[in-house]
């Protein structure tokens, strides 16, 4: 018996079972507008990659595909963004990228928050096959964005 649990746990051990790894902010514009056109008044950019699979290490998975949710600072706000537009952002998403304005404005559903807004005033679209824009959200003071990187790209 005591072997089994023993060979059980190093089995367990070298499985190499892994967790969500940390939240990187970035703030480099670059790899964003290689991806997606971003509006011409942006300011600022801050985002993070989120992986769309967690890696157990088990099977190496054959594409990498992840979600990026971004916040753009605009050099013009809105007077008041409106038009029934939203976007689902996992809470600790939206709490390492959003304003605290925006944040606190928004809905918990769950996990995640639901930051309501308007149109934005410029079209963000994709620049490769590879990106999908999910969702683009205009607020007072910038752009919420989510996008779908296909492992390609």
């Amino acid at each position: 018996m005591r072997k089994s649990v023993l060979l059980l746990s190093v089995l367990l051990g070298a499985s190499g079972c892994r967790h969500a790894p940390e939240l990187e902010v970035r703030k480099d514009r670059a790899p964003l507008e290689r991806r997606v056109a971003l509006p011409s008044s942006l300011k600022g950019v801050r985002w993070v990659a989120v992986p769309e699979f967690i890696d157990t290490g088990f099977l190496e998975a054959p594409e990498k595909p992840y979600r990026v949710y971004a916040f753009c600072d605009l050099d013009a706000p809105s007077a008041k963004a409106t038009g029934g537009k939203s976007v689902l952002l996992p809470a600790t998403v939206a709490r390492a990228i959003l304003p605290a304005s925006v944040t606190a404005a928004a809905h918990a559903k769950g996990q995640k928050l639901e930051v309501a807004g308007g149109e934005p005033t410029e079209a963000v679209t994709a620049r490769t096959k590879e990106v999908a824009v999910i969702a683009a959200v205009r607020v007072d003071q910038g752009l919420v964005l989510e996008l779908f990187l296909s492992g390609g790209s």
